[in-house]
């Protein structure tokens, strides 16, 4: 009876703790909605389409190590937040240090990982383009800047969040907006670095975000106390276990994204990205989801649109087969020509609509 008790007891304390991160999740999901329409906006009318495919690469890495992140944040505040409320502060400020030192050895693995990748141009697997490849390893270096603090910033939100100090990290998101703003402008309109401008504005107000919520626990006025005396490693286990769940859906978007780049990456050559036109208005025939939305409602063989969308991903596919191209499983608007001449070079140009109405 007592041991349902205490198992009851957790539970509650495991669901408040889950509502009190609810509102640093929105808003460190908020901060990186803003932050891609800045870097967006840069990209399209500063960078070229080269640097832009580089920054489309990292995409999968980069889901890739906030899920490991999310997995270490999600984990220890809910070990902590259990601790705190059954007044256990010594294994309370232990899962605090352990979520910490765990933070910085990953951002550490990642950083030299990245640096050797960019620096010795490892990245034949991502793209054999070599003008994209080597904007890929210049973004990768610029990246290698900010994981250390896009990870403990993000553990800070959460913590402070607990300590119900998150007016903290909404003032420390307002400014990352306007630093990563300022940064962007500097050097991706004025200096024209490109994409390696991009990251390297991202990265730099990163360590802002990070410096102004770390400056709450150097101050001296924080409950919880960082210590490496006698971490308390067997706790790593239990912050896997409980974060795991949490970060199952990133780690899916991860490895469908490596897996979408590297199905593009094979259809080096003669492929092409089009949809269906009505020549007498111009206008192109709704197929059911937007160019490049990487969801599986751009399966073609997607039911869970009309008929009529249905039809049309048909017939432009139909149309294609029946000429030469085949399609592939994940985007009704891609298809590569069987037999290629030019299996091992890129084509970049768009097909004018004019050009097909004359």
């Amino acid at each position: 009876m007592g041991r349902d008790s205490e198992n009851n007891a957790n539970a509650k304390i495991v669901t408040k703790l889950l509502f009190r991160l609810l509102p640093v999740q929105i808003l460190l999901a908020a901060v990186g909605a803003v932050n891609g329409i800045v870097s967006s906006v840069f990209a399209s009318n500063f960078v070229g389409t080269d640097a832009m495919s580089a920054v489309g690469l990292y995409s999968p890495l980069n889901m890739l190590v906030s899920s490991i992140g999310a997995i270490l944040v999600g984990g220890s505040v809910i070990q902590c937040g259990k601790y705190m409320g059954q007044n256990r502060q010594v294994r309370m400020h232990n899962v605090f240090s352990l979520n910490l030192v765990l933070t910085f050895l990953v951002a550490a693995f990642f950083t030299v990982l990245f640096i050797v990748m960019g620096l010795f141009g490892l990245t034949g697997f991502f793209t054999k383009n070599e003008t994209v490849r080597s904007l890929f390893n210049s973004y990768l270096l610029g990246q290698s800047i900010g994981i250390l603090p896009m990870l403990l910033g993000s553990s800070f939100s959460a913590f402070l969040s607990l300590e119900n100090k998150g007016r903290r990290s909404f003032i420390a998101s307002i400014i990352y907006i306007g630093i990563n703003l300022l940064l962007n402008w500097l050097f991706v309109q004025v200096l024209k670095m490109e994409a390696f401008g991009l990251v390297l504005a991202s990265s730099l107000g990163m360590w802002v975000f990070m410096l102004v919520q770390a400056q709450y626990y150097v101050s001296g006025k924080s409950h919880l106390r960082f210590s490496i005396k006698r971490l308390a490693w067997h706790e790593s286990r239990e912050i896997f276990s409980i974060g795991l769940m949490g970060a199952l859906a990133n780690l899916y978007q991860t490895a469908r994204g490596l897996i979408v780049n590297r199905l593009l990456e094979s259809f080096v050559g003669g492929a092409v990205d089009l949809t269906l036109l009505d020549m007498k208005t111009g206008k192109e025939l709704d197929m059911g989801s937007p160019f490049d939305l990487f969801s599986e409602k751009s399966h073609p063989d997607y039911r869970g649109i009309t008929d009529e969308q249905f039809e049309n991903r048909m017939t432009l596919q139909r149309a294609m087969v029946r000429n030469g191209f085949e399609p592939i499983d994940c985007e009704w608007w891609h298809f590569r020509l069987k037999d290629e001449p030019y299996p091992d070079t890129y084509f970049e140009f768009p097909v004018s609509s004019d050009y097909l109405r004359r």
